[in-house]
């Protein structure tokens, strides 16, 4: 009597590797990195919670301490971008305020949130394929995620 071997749930070796899968994640981030960095300085003051984190990043720059009431992780961040982003030769240095505490660039604290926003339609792609295992859904989420506006 012949054994009956239950089919395997690894996809095929072929299938395994979809040039039009990756090129569409590679375009899903481009596309994300654009919307996000396009225009990013067009405001030269603060807006929504820059108002708390880049006056306590710029006063982490300062040594000055502070009370913020919020944990302290995404405030270095900001001010590891600040400091990095007066460093480095990008970004509009022309165009400066001081509402943050410092005399920097918009630009300067903004930017590290931009790319790290621009990543996360990579990650909402991949917990995407692996609720569903199909590799359309992945692409369309992280496409509805890397156009939508407000996140």
């Amino acid at each position: 009597m012949p054994a009956i071997a239950p089919k395997s749930s690894q996809p095929k070796s072929s299938s395994r590797f979809s040039p039009w899968f990756w090129l569409g994640m590679a375009g899903i981030f481009l596309m994300s990195l654009a919307l996000r960095f396009w225009g990013l300085s067009r405001f030269n003051t603060l807006v929504f919670d820059e108002v708390y984190y880049a006056k306590f990043a710029s006063h982490f720059l300062k040594q000055d301490i502070v009370f913020t009431g919020h944990p302290p992780l995404s405030t270095y961040i900001i001010a590891f971008g600040i400091w990095l982003g007066e460093q480095m030769p990008w970004g509009d240095h022309n165009l400066k305020n001081g509402l943050a505490g410092l005399l920097i660039s918009p630009f300067s604290y903004r930017w590290l949130n931009a790319l790290t926003g621009s990543f996360l339609p990579l990650l909402v792609a991949a917990i995407a394929y692996q609720l569903s295992n199909r590799r359309n859904y992945a692409l369309i989420a992280g496409l509805l995620l890397a156009a939508d506006g407000l996140f």
